[in-house]
């Protein structure tokens, strides 16, 4: 292990030994410990279905590792890093996992049904160079399944770095890649860019050039690196270079993770100490004033924040009402060309899954998103026992211990990532497409065999009644209603007449009945999304008041106790104290 890794160890040990020594929590310093002991800075390469990830990486590596014969059914994660030979297969079923050979690992078709991930260690030149990153390569986005959408999304929060993976011939990144972006801004990492299949170099230009304003549009980075790949030689130096360089940032990068992780359980730990150390002159009278004034802060606190609560759910409320309302606006605006692909027996299903797509992205983005960060903004003001030591009666302790407790905060409020930060770039995917995904009640390629079934669905009377479905079957019944009365060239206007206007009225059927199964699912996703907020404010202000109201029972305690052992006690206290205040401060400390 790296010396740096190990130091970092080391200060959540010490940290561990103190909370536990006064019955704090340590779970969080537990998660740290066992992240420290195996790190990797993980890297996903994630972009459109088939714009050539998997032969990226193998070209990478300099073999062919990885199938690039997948399909949408057969792609899950695999995780790629430095290390021996061995690939390790993760089940769905209860994390069940297992070791396999690497030979043959690029001929095996696994299904993301069975299989949540695999973990492949390669004795690789390559990778020797670059031990500290770990590659991802994920499915793509588009690929039809939610799963795939869903399994992007999952690791956001474990990942340090990103590469965004465009082919050259699509020319640009597509909607759910730039919708995904957005999640990418609020986590605040490094991105990267490479286009692949790039072997038209006449074009290649232009396309670095738009890819780059997408970019410095969608997140702000103007600077953005870029490599450009080539499919047809293998030329993949400028990724390399990408790598070597998170290689080479690995530390920084590490260091600022863990310092924000490790500083917010210090300053609870910090906070308790502090409050102890006035039991040498508080006298139990000031003690119960201290604790009515902090219970009322709480209740202060709690109250305004149900009042925001319930603010931001009435606007949850209108923001789903116009959500709806633009979703029925955006397919009655393409009604006449949705009526005219029907006529002609083409699958609408497709174009109706992307008009209700992209409308619900951009509304949940712009519309509710910008609610909710708002939101978000506000109660983490609200809860200034998060962000604060002013709870704390600074009067009973010494001028030395007032002067490092604003040097402490001071250093808490540079380090520690903020709670809106936090909370946003848990909601992974929720805001982008992957989270989207459900609201189409699955694949449009259900579509096709509702279609194929169409004309006996009519005779039997279902028509279009399978309202309740996903929106390809919906669709699909009435695509084989009318294709079933499809005209030959020879047809007569007036017959074209009656088969278009019944399939008008087939296409109002249709978008009445998926304006009703959106609105109910908008609402779904939305609580779903408020419901994750909410819970980790809850979380966030539980913890803080809990070790705040152990903080004045342990303080109680120790007024009541001999002056010998409360000078025994400030001793120990102090000592601790020091420690943390160390740790805080980034600096060498003893006693550990």
């Amino acid at each position: 292990m790296k010396k740096l890794y190990e130091s970092y160890k080391s200060k959540f040990v010490a940290a561990k030994e103190i909370a536990q020594k006064y019955g704090l929590p340590v779970e969080k310093l537990d998660e740290a410990i066992a992240e420290i002991s195996d790190f990797h800075l993980t890297v996903p390469v994630v972009g459109a279905f088939s714009t050539g990830k998997s032969s990226l990486i193998n070209a990478v590596l300099g073999q062919e590792i990885l199938a690039t014969d997948i399909t949408a059914e057969t792609a899950v994660p695999a995780e790629i890093c430095y290390g021996d030979n061995c690939i390790t297969y993760f089940r769905n079923d209860k994390g069940f996992s297992y070791t396999g050979s690497v030979e043959d690992f690029n001929t095996q078709k696994l299904s993301f049904k069975e299989f949540s991930h695999v973990q492949v260690t390669l004795d690789n030149e390559f990778l020797s160079q670059i031990p500290s990153v770990k590659i991802v390569d994920m499915p793509g986005f588009d690929s039809g399944y939610e799963v795939h959408d869903t399994a992007i999304k999952d690791y956001l929060p474990k990942s340090l770095a990103y590469v965004i993976a465009a082919a050259e011939d699509d020319g640009t990144l597509h909607d759910s890649v730039l919708r995904f972006l957005d999640d990418l801004k609020i986590s605040n990492m490094p991105v990267y860019l490479v286009i692949t299949k790039a072997d038209d170099k006449d074009s290649i230009d232009d396309v670095k050039n738009e890819l780059k304003k997408l970019m410095s549009t969608r997140m702000g980075l103007d600077d953005i690196k870029v490599a450009v790949t080539e499919a047809s030689t293998d030329e993949v130096d400028e990724f390399k270079a990408i790598l070597l360089e998170l290689q080479n940032d690995s530390d920084a990068i590490f260091e600022k993770h863990y310092t924000a992780k490790l500083n917010e359980q210090l300053q609870l730990i910090h906070t308790y100490l502090l409050q102890q150390l006035k039991a040498k002159n508080m006298e139990p009278e000031k003690l119960e004033e201290e604790r009515k004034y902090f219970e009322n802060k709480i209740n202060e606190i709690q109250n305004s924040l149900e009042k925001e609560k319930a603010d931001f759910h009435s606007q949850a409320e209108s923001c789903i009402a116009d959500i709806q309302q633009k979703v029925e606006n955006e397919l009655k605006g393409k009604k006449t060309s949705l009526v005219n692909m029907l006529a002609q027996g083409s699958d609408i299903s497709n174009r109706i899954n992307n008009i209700v797509r992209n409308t619900i992205s951009t509304e949940i983005n712009e519309n509710f998103g910008a609610k909710l960060k708002r939101y978000t903004d506000n109660v983490t003001q609200m809860m200034q026992i998060d962000t604060s030591f002013d709870n704390v009666d600074l009067s009973l302790l010494s001028k030395e211990d007032i002067e490092e407790n604003e040097s402490i905060k001071k250093s808490l409020k540079e380090a520690i990532t903020p709670l809106t930060t936090t909370i946003l770039g848990s909601l992974g995917g929720m805001l982008s497409s992957g989270g989207l995904a459900a609201l189409l009640g699955g694949s449009a390629a259900t579509a096709g065999t509702a279609a194929a079934t169409g004309v006996a669905a009519a005779a039997s009377g279902a028509g279009a009644g399978a309202a309740l479905g996903p929106i390809g079957i919906i669709c699909g019944a009435a695509i084989g209603v009318i294709a079933g009365q499809i005209l030959n060239k020879g047809m007569k206007s007036k017959e074209y007449a009656q088969k278009r206007e019944a399939a008008e009225q087939k296409v109002n059927q249709i978008i009445d009945e998926v304006c009703d199964k959106v609105k109910h699912q908008i609402r779904e996703k939305i609580n779903s999304m408020i419901n994750a907020v909410d819970d980790q404010i809850e979380a966030s202000m539980s913890e803080q008041v809990a070790v705040q109201r152990k903080a004045l029972d342990d303080l109680q305690a120790r007024i009541s106790s001999s002056a010998q052992e409360r000078e025994k006690n400030e001793a120990m206290i102090r000592n601790d104290l020091e420690i943390v205040n160390s740790m805080i401060k980034n600096k060498e400390f003893e006693n550990v």
